[in-house]
């Protein structure tokens, strides 16, 4: 949990007024700072206490976990607990756990009786343990230099800020074929007409 911001320093170190001001704010900031480590602390010892020891062994194999655990990061901890219930235990072996992690993302279908809600909520973890473990879904040099073309802007003049805003939107249209294209039959109808009515933007087979 982020902490509590410190009091700005006075403007007129000689104000007596706002010096006392700033006296009573820092106290303020002192004690709240303090109950929101104790706080932080609890919510730390509870959410790893509920953690099975399964997944208490799990955790360790995941290299953030150190940091994690010498922090007492309650956000770490509970994006640690969300990536290892869906990919399993690193064994030290990161490249691999990534590929997994890749693999069970394209290959995850909506089949039997999984309702589109339930369909929908579990792609979404699988693209966040995918994109946690580093991976960046959908996103090639030519879909962005394509993406930066759409915008109307020459690739090799493109900002940072470009750069990343057609990044994201290049993620999102790959995201948005690959739910639809393992999905229901229902939904592929909806894909078949969105290719037909705008192919350049659809192509899942770009590299």
């Amino acid at each position: 949990m982020p902490m509590v911001p410190r009091p700005p320093l006075p403007t007129n170190p000689n104000d007596l007024v706002e010096m006392e001001d700033y006296k009573a704010d820092t106290r303020e900031w002192r004690e709240d700072n303090t109950l929101h480590k104790k706080a932080n602390d609890t919510t730390y010892a509870k959410l790893l206490g509920q953690c099975s020891q399964t997944v208490r062994d799990r955790m360790v194999t995941y290299p953030q976990w150190a940091a994690v655990k010498n922090s007492l990061d309650v956000i770490g901890l509970a994006k640690l607990i969300q990536v290892l219930l869906y990919s399993g235990p690193a064994i030290g072996e990161s490249e691999m756990t990534y590929v997994e992690a890749e693999d069970k993302l394209l290959n995850f279908k909506q089949k039997g009786r999984l309702t589109n809600a339930t369909y929908c909520e579990k792609f979404k973890n699988k693209v966040q343990v995918f994109k946690h473990l580093g991976g960046t879904p959908g996103i090639t040099q030519r879909r962005v230099d394509d993406q930066l073309g759409e915008d109307g802007i020459a690739p090799i003049r493109a900002t940072n800020v470009e750069k990343k805003q057609a990044e994201e939107k290049v993620e999102q249209k790959y995201l948005a074929n690959l739910f639809l294209s393992n999905s229901h039959s229902h939904f592929k109808v909806y894909l078949a007409k969105l290719k037909f009515k705008n192919p350049k933007k659809n192509q899942l087979s770009d590299t």
